[in-house]
């Protein structure tokens, strides 16, 4: 008979030994993110927004969470359990998979840069209690998914996306950055004030390596009386359309592909073609003013027309450009395009470098 107590004596000792904290696998940590949308400054100025977190319970001395983020992306909800936390759980991979700086046992922040949609949840390992020796099998426990919406001055959401050489993780129905790049394909988004873009591009012939539609870049440099919103499509044949409502209609609008950069300083509608060398305009609402300058960043030369005043198309229908390989005194005019008013740009081989005068 003391023989078989020693026996169960034993065996209480090592399920001791293994012993994880009453509730251990079903403990409930519960995750909330102070705030559901961010708004992001000017993103040429590198300037972040904290994204901040609190949770309950707290950690313990003995206890350490981590807060992992997915950008523009999902967690596979079966996998938040593992460690070391793998890569392929967040469904934009390693460049999408991020981390949150923990300020204390219940709080955390992450310096947000980008707009996007962003998936956060807690993982934490369960310390053993009592007797550690050996060690039990590490346990851990995974808070609620929370989701975090960062929007930048832009304010697109991405629409749909078919193309080829996205340089970052980008979501369909998430907030999407004002600099966004792709290769070649067809990208669509659309703006809270009804704004809508969609670009369809094909790859440059020649060298194989495309070229870089910038479907949002913003500026807010000194010169400039107002940010400029950019677009640009570029490839052997290309389409551009664009609707700009109260918001993005309030900056200048500044679009281009290979022959024509047009130019709007208020709510506008407006499609860019180019194939096959020639390039084409047409206006559907309110007023542009073309240039058969390509990509030329014709939008830098406004200054020079408008100083630092709120551009105008008075003061920028008195831009002129002349190609090198023009007679001296020779200038082309830029053309005020109003709606239902359409033109036609042909690339000429030979003009030479451009250049604006005054």
């Amino acid at each position: 008979m003391r023989r078989w107590i020693g026996v169960f004596l034993a065996a209480g000792v090592t399920a001791g030994a293994f012993a994880l904290p009453v509730g251990a696998n079903h403990e409930q940590i519960t995750l909330q993110a102070l705030d559901s949308q961010l708004v992001l400054p000017d993103p040429h100025q590198g300037e972040s927004v904290a994204m901040r977190f609190t949770w309950s319970p707290a950690d313990t001395l003995s206890e350490g969470s981590n807060i992992h983020i997915c950008w523009n992306g999902r967690f596979d909800r079966s996998r938040l359990l593992e460690n070391p936390f793998p890569v392929s759980a967040c469904s934009s991979g390693s460049a999408g998979l991020l981390a949150a700086s923990v300020d204390d046992y219940s709080h955390a922040h992450y310096d947000t840069l980008d707009a996007g949609r962003y998936e956060v949840f807690i993982q934490r390992e369960t310390p053993c209690e009592g007797l550690c020796y050996p060690p039990p099998p590490r346990h851990f426990n995974a808070s609620n998914v929370v989701a975090v919406e960062a929007v930048d001055p832009c304010r697109l959401r991405l629409v749909s996306l078919n193309a080829r050489g996205v340089q970052f993780p980008l979501q369909v129905g998430s907030p999407m950055k004002c600099e966004t790049f792709v290769k070649s394909g067809k990208l669509e988004a659309a703006g809270e004030d009804g704004s809508r873009i969609e670009l369809i591009g094909t790859p440059q012939s020649g060298f194989g390596t495309g070229v870089d539609y910038e479907t949002s870049n913003y500026f807010t440099q000194e010169r400039f009386a107002r940010p400029i919103f950019r677009m640009k499509t570029g490839g052997k044949r290309s389409t551009l359309t664009f609707t700009t409502g109260s918001r993005l209609g309030g900056l200048v609008t500044s679009a281009s592909n290979g022959v024509v950069h047009i130019i709007a300083v208020a709510p506008a509608r407006a499609e860019l073609t180019y194939r096959n060398g020639v390039g084409h305009v047409h206006v559907r609402s309110g007023r542009v003013v073309a240039l058969g300058v390509g990509q030329y960043e014709a939008a830098w030369e406004i200054p020079r027309y408008c100083g630092r005043r709120q551009p105008t198309i008075a003061c920028l229908s008195k831009m002129r450009y002349r190609y090198y390989a023009m007679k001296r005194g020779k200038s082309i005019k830029a053309r005020v395009l109003r709606a239902g008013q359409s033109a036609t740009f042909r690339r000429v081989v030979g003009r030479g470098l451009i250049s604006f005068v005054h």
